[in-house]
């Protein structure tokens, strides 16, 4: 619960114009905050009009008191092209929507802060040293640990003590992280 609100609280001194560690104290009055997100995959999800909505409903409104800059990549080298064009913008924050994304924005900046839109196992991937003192730039919330996954397979036995076997859906798109897959069978024992 701290963490949401460490983000909440960065995110909220972002978009007030409060400035943040390493800026210059003293902003214009009238300054825009600029925020810049880069999305894996393709236009047209609902994210984009969610999080629109969201700022508005608390009196944000897009290119009026605030500046969202959206950018899709669906490989590497595009991500890194977007990452370059927001950095030159000068963004006070930058937002990662999975894991692709917030690799390459941690590559492209040790400075300008990275909020974790959705990442899987931002520790076991490198983008933060741990969970409880991401360090650096970065923070943000994470539903794909492997620290979840125990607390899935602990609540199964307990409610099925007999429990023998259990199948573990997984896909290679996105692909799951290096950490998470060599600890599944050990969880299952």
């Amino acid at each position: 619960m701290k963490r949401r609100a460490v983000v909440g609280q960065l995110a909220g001194a972002v978009v007030l114009g409060a400035g943040l560690p390493g800026q210059a104290a003293a902003q214009a009055a009238n300054a825009i905050p600029r925020i810049g997100v880069l999305r894996w995959g393709v236009p047209g999800d609902e994210n984009q009009s969610g999080l629109t909505q969201a700022l508005a409903a608390i009196g944000y409104r897009q290119g009026q008191t605030i500046e969202i800059e959206w950018r899709w990549a669906t490989n590497r080298e595009l991500a890194k092209r977007h990452a370059a064009e927001m950095l030159a913008m000068n963004p006070d924050l930058l937002v990662a929507s999975a894991t692709p994304a917030a690799l390459t924005l941690r590559d492209a900046t040790r400075s300008v802060p990275i909020i974790l839109g959705s990442a899987a196992d931002p520790v076991g991937t490198g983008l933060v040293a741990s969970l409880a003192r991401p360090g650096g730039n970065i923070t943000g919330v994470s539903s794909n640990l492997p620290a979840l996954v125990d607390k899935q397979v602990q609540l199964l036995k307990e409610t099925l003590p007999a429990l023998q076997r259990v199948a573990l859906p997984w896909t290679r798109r996105p692909r799951p992280s290096p950490s998470s897959c060599r600890r599944q069978p050990a969880r299952l024992a």
